[in-house]
């Protein structure tokens, strides 16, 4: 089930209208809030609004670039409404790992019907505080996948999701490249070529988005040289020799993955299959 919540809990504040004319024009089913703009550790400066959303079948936005329903059109509007960066997933396309969690979290705003469609949320009903200032039940746990770093940039993301990605494109790139040499590797066409390369960007981009502090107390995984890794294909893919892309997933890739599990294992001590709550 959904949380329960009331527009004057949420913190933002935006024109409601305008956002029943934004969803009807896109096309969109559900919209709801998941994330910080839903907790009390939103931060006014710093902090973008997390959306979720479902398009009905006969959605307009059918591409990502400058269209006037691409996705493109689709987010410029809602950063226009909320007056903030705005991060737009469909419901469909949520990480398998996250995604019972945010389904659970998440705060719906927005629903169709027949006829068009409205607000669903209510103006009012109070504030996440009860009469003896402590937070009530419904919004308790609201901060999976959140801790404190320590540092200036606040609360992050735990490492579980990231290090699950990491393994993720190990294994990925492994089975892949099961029974082939190196001839069958050049053989196959640039498209799959390219996707071998972009499962290794994934891997550097994952490990990025790890706390400094989290990577200082895991010296046992080389993390510096797999985000330096990403930004070299990432810039200049066109100059990497394809012999470099073999014996990376030949030869570091099975080790990280070694490393990753032993990780996963004893750090975040919970199944793959599974979320933290």
């Amino acid at each position: 089930m959904p949380t329960a919540m009331a527009l004057d809990e949420l913190a933002i504040s935006f024109d409601e209208q305008a956002l029943v004319r934004l969803c009807e024009t896109y096309g969109i089913a559900e919209l709801s809030f998941f994330g910080s703009v839903t907790r009390d550790d939103f931060n006014p400066v710093r902090s973008d609004v997390d959306v979720l959303i479902e398009f009905l079948p006969d959605t307009p936005v059918r591409t990502l670039f400058m269209d006037q329903f691409s996705w493109f059109a689709l987010r410029r509007d809602f950063v226009a409404l909320f007056r903030r960066k705005v991060d737009i997933v469909e419901k469909e396309g949520l990480d398998k790992y996250i995604k019972d969690d945010v389904l659970r979290r998440r705060v719906v705003v927005y629903q169709s019907s027949g006829n068009g469609g409205g607000l669903v949320i209510p103006k009012r009903r109070g504030t996440t505080k009860d009469s003896s200032g402590q937070t009530p039940e419904w919004a308790k746990g609201v901060h999976a996948f959140v801790e404190i770093d320590g540092t200036a940039a606040g609360k992050i993301k735990k490492p579980d999701l990231y290090l699950f990605h990491m393994r993720d494109n190990c294994k990925l790139l492994l089975k892949s490249a099961a029974s082939l040499t190196y001839e069958d590797f050049l053989e196959r066409d640039e498209m799959w070529r390219r996707g071998v390369s972009k499962c290794i960007e994934e891997i550097g981009e994952n490990a990025g988005k790890l706390s400094h502090s989290f990577r200082k107390n895991h010296p046992e995984i080389h993390w510096d040289k797999y985000i330096e890794s990403r930004q070299h294909l990432a810039h200049v893919y066109e100059h990497v020799k394809m012999y470099t892309v073999w014996t990376t997933v030949t030869e570091e890739i099975p080790g990280l993955l070694a490393g990753l599990e032993a990780l996963i294992q004893d750090v975040v001590n919970t199944t793959p299959e599974g979320t933290r709550e």
